[in-house]
C-alpha cells in the first residue's frame, strides 16, 4: 500500500507519517482480513511453529510466512502439494507488488583484540562461514541464503520458486528495522486492530507518537 520508499521517509526524513491514509489504509486490510475471519480465532496466541503445524496437518488452508518455514514444513509434509505465492497486489497501492519484505539475519562478529591463534581460528571459521560450497549445503536443506550464488542442480523445486520470488525487489522488514519500542507499539497494536480493540487510526497516532518520542 504505501511504496518501498515508505518506512525510510517516515524515519529519516520525516516527510511520512505512520498517520498517512495509504498506512492506515493498510493496517484496516489486516482488520478486514480479521473482520471476515480469515484467520484461525487462535492465530494471536500461537507462535511460528504451532501455526506452521496447523498447515502441515491440514487445519489450516495457508499460512503467511518466511523462507525459514520452507524446510519443515517439506520435512513435515514431503507428500503434500504445497505451493507459494507473494501477498496479491492491492488496489491503490503504491509499491512494487513483485516485492518481498527481507532482512538479512544471518551474521558473525568477531573480538576485535584477538591475536595469534585465537585470531587464527576465527578467521578460518569465517572463511568457512562464508565459503560457497556451505552455502550450497544449505541450499539442499531448503534453506535459502543471503548470497548470489549458483544454486545446486538437485534443490528441490520449491527452493527454487522461493529463489524466483525474492530475486526481483526487497523492502525492509517492519520490526526489524523499527527502534525497539516502536517494534513492540506495531507488534502489540496490531494483536489489538485484529481484536477490534484499536481503529488503523489509533495504531497509526500511537506509532507516529512512538517514531517521535525516539527521535
Amino acid at each position: 500500500m504505501t511504496g518501498e520508499d515508505f518506512l525510510p521517509s517516515v524515519l529519516d526524513t520525516g516527510e511520512k507519517k505512520f498517520t498517512d491514509e495509504k498506512f492506515v489504509e493498510a493496517v484496516g486490510i489486516i482488520k478486514d482480513m480479521a473482520d471476515m475471519n480469515a484467520f484461525n480465532e487462535d492465530f494471536n496466541s500461537i507462535d511460528n511453529i504451532q501455526h506452521r503445524d496447523a498447515f502441515t496437518m491440514g487445519d489450516a488452508a495457508m499460512m503467511i510466512d518466511g523462507a525459514w518455514s520452507l524446510g519443515p514444513t517439506l520435512e513435515a509434509a514431503p507428500d503434500k502439494n504445497i505451493g507459494m505465492a507473494l501477498f496479491p497486489e492491492v488496489d491503490g497501492g503504491e509499491g512494487d507488488p513483485s516485492s518481498v519484505s527481507a532482512v538479512t539475519g544471518t551474521g558473525i562478529a568477531i573480538n576485535s583484540e584477538l591475536e595469534g591463534e585465537k585470531l587464527e581460528a576465527a578467521q578460518k571459521f569465517l572463511k568457512f562461514f562464508y565459503a560457497e560450497d556451505y552455502y550450497k549445503d544449505l541450499m539442499k536443506a531448503d534453506i535459502l541464503v543471503a548470497a548470489d550464488i549458483e544454486p545446486p542442480s538437485d534443490i528441490t523445486p520449491l527452493l527454487k520458486e522461493v529463489s524466483e520470488l525474492t530475486s526481483n525487489n526487497t523492502v525492509p522488514v517492519y520490526d526489524a528495522t523499527l527502534p525497539t519500542n516502536v517494534t513492540d507499539t506495531i507488534n502489540s497494536g496490531l494483536q489489538e486492530v485484529t481484536l477490534g480493540n484499536m481503529t488503523p487510526e489509533e495504531l497509526g497516532e500511537e506509532l507516529q507518537e512512538a517514531v517521535e518520542k525516539q527521535q
